[in-house]
């Protein structure tokens, strides 16, 4: 008797997990759906801001080549001018 007692118990202690873990699932399906939902919102502001990025580094390595270039030329004029 203690043997079907315990198994008893054992089944009611899962049906109660099974259903907590039911509610957990349905409480968490919203969330789960907003994060995928957010994740590709995020997935688009990247796309978006990839030809901006690439824009910026392009244009900071033209500036630097042009500073670069201006300065080189500055020195030359310098030693040529001292010659």
């Amino acid at each position: 008797m203690f043997l079907i007692f315990g198994e008893f118990k054992a089944n009611a202690t899962l049906t109660t997990e099974i259903r907590d873990r039911k509610t957990a699932e349905k409480i968490l399906q919203p969330s789960e759906a907003e994060l995928i939902a957010e994740r590709q919102r995020l997935k688009n502001s990247v796309k978006k801001l990839q030809p901006t990025q690439t824009q910026i580094v392009y244009s900071e390595k033209k500036s630097s080549l042009g500073q670069l270039t201006a300065t080189r030329n500055s020195s030359y004029c310098q030693r040529y001018r001292h010659n």
